[in-house]
């Protein structure tokens, strides 16, 4: 999801009067107070281990951290032809939070093991749930069924809109009233 700031124009406008060196600082400085945000509302919004149907062996297989805590944020600058700027990525950290995605937009549940594929018509559809090019295939998981989406991230980013925005202004005003006498 992207998020677009706009009407801090005169804001931003200030930081020409900043030395080149410092606006790095200002901007990382904005987008991380606005990371903070985004993270906390994520970390009240994702399915807890308290919560009905939550599987409490990921844990186990997750690296020993449930996906609340593994959501956080980093801010990367980019300088190439193509962009130059920074970029505030806020989410599941690697590697004990690569589920998340599974979590977010839901996903089909594969069976693990040695049988072998059959086309099968799922009831009342002319669909197969084998590909044909995959029948007869040994060692490959069938679909079992499929878990329900529990988005945390797009929703905490949606929700707190106006909060970053706020934070962002606040962050590059008191930098800027700092660098600037």
């Amino acid at each position: 999801m992207s998020i677009r700031i706009t009407g801090a124009n005169e804001l931003f406008g200030k930081l020409n009067a900043i030395a080149v060196g410092l606006r790095g600082d200002v901007v990382r400085s904005g987008l991380n107070s606005a990371g903070r945000i985004i993270t906390k509302r994520a970390k009240e919004l994702v399915r807890k281990p308290s919560d009905a149907g939550y599987n409490k062996r990921s844990k186990d297989r997750q690296g020993g951290k449930n996906l609340q805590e593994t959501i956080g944020h980093v801010v990367r600058g980019y300088n190439s032809a193509k962009f130059s700027g920074m970029v505030l990525v806020v989410g599941p950290q690697y590697p004990a939070g690569s589920h998340g995605h599974l979590v977010e937009y839901g996903h089909r549940i594969a069976k693990r093991g040695t049988g072998t594929l059959t086309r099968i018509a799922k009831p009342g559809k002319r669909k197969y749930s084998t590909p044909k090019s995959k029948v007869g295939k040994t060692g490959m998981g069938v679909s079992t069924g499929s878990t329900r989406a529990f988005p945390f991230m797009e929703p905490a980013a949606r929700d707190s809109v106006g909060k970053i925005t706020e934070a962002i202004a606040a962050s590059v005003q008191k930098a800027i009233a700092k660098a600037v006498p």
